[in-house]
C-alpha cells in the first residue's frame, strides 16, 4: 500500500517535475528525480516478486505461505525507506527560501525583505545566497572552483569571494 502511494506521488513528480516543499523550492530537473526515486520501490518489488514467482514454478498455495514472497516484501519495505530517506535529503539539501516581512502590501502581495549576510559564511549561508543545494557549495570548494577556509568539519567563505564567483561564473553556478 505504502509502495503504491509512493509509486504515485512519484508518477505526478515525474510529470510535474517542481514543486515546493518546507519552504524549498524544488526544480523541474530534481523534481523528477525524485519522482523515479519515488516510484522504484513498487516496481522493485513488483519484478523481485516475479521472479519468486518464476523460481517455483508458478503460483500455487504453497507459495503464497513461502518465505520467499516474504523475503520480496521487505525488499520492497527496505527499498521504500531508503527512497524516501533519499528523497528526503535531495529536498533538504536545497536552501530555504526567504521568508516574507511586512505582510501584505497594497497590492495583496508580500514583499520579500532582503537578506544580510555576514562577511564570512557557512556552506549553508553560500548555498542560500546562491540558490543551490549545500552539496554543490562543498563540491564547488572541493573541486578548487570556490576558495574556503576549513575550520574542523566546517568551511568558511568570504562574502566577497562568491560575489566574485558570481561574476566570473555567472549562471554556471
Amino acid at each position: 500500500m505504502c509502495s503504491g502511494i509512493s509509486f504515485l506521488v512519484g508518477l505526478v513528480l515525474l510529470v510535474k517535475g517542481t514543486f515546493r516543499f518546507s519552504n524549498r523550492n524544488v526544480p523541474q530537473q530534481t523534481g523528477r528525480i525524485i519522482g523515479l526515486i519515488l516510484m522504484a520501490p513498487l516496481v522493485i518489488g513488483f519484478v523481485y516478486g516475479l521472479s519468486v514467482v518464476n523460481q517455483a514454478g508458478g503460483l500455487s498455495e504453497d507459495i503464497l505461505q513461502n518465505e520467499a514472497l516474504l523475503n520480496a516484501a521487505m525488499v520492497e519495505l527496505v527499498v521504500l525507506v531508503l527512497a524516501l530517506a533519499v528523497s528526503g535529503y535531495l529536498v533538504l539539501s536545497l536552501p530555504k527560501e526567504p521568508m516574507m516581512a511586512g505582510g501584505p502590501t497594497w497590492s495583496g502581495r508580500a514583499v520579500a525583505s532582503p537578506i544580510q549576510y555576514a562577511k564570512v559564511m557557512t556552506t549553508a549561508e553560500v548555498a542560500d545566497y546562491l540558490r543551490i543545494p549545500e552539496f554543490e557549495v562543498i563540491t564547488l570548494i572541493e573541486d578548487g572552483k570556490l576558495p574556503a577556509a576549513r575550520i574542523g568539519s566546517d568551511y568558511r567563505i568570504a562574502r566577497s569571494v562568491v560575489e566574485d564567483f558570481l561574476q566570473t561564473h555567472g549562471g554556471d553556478v
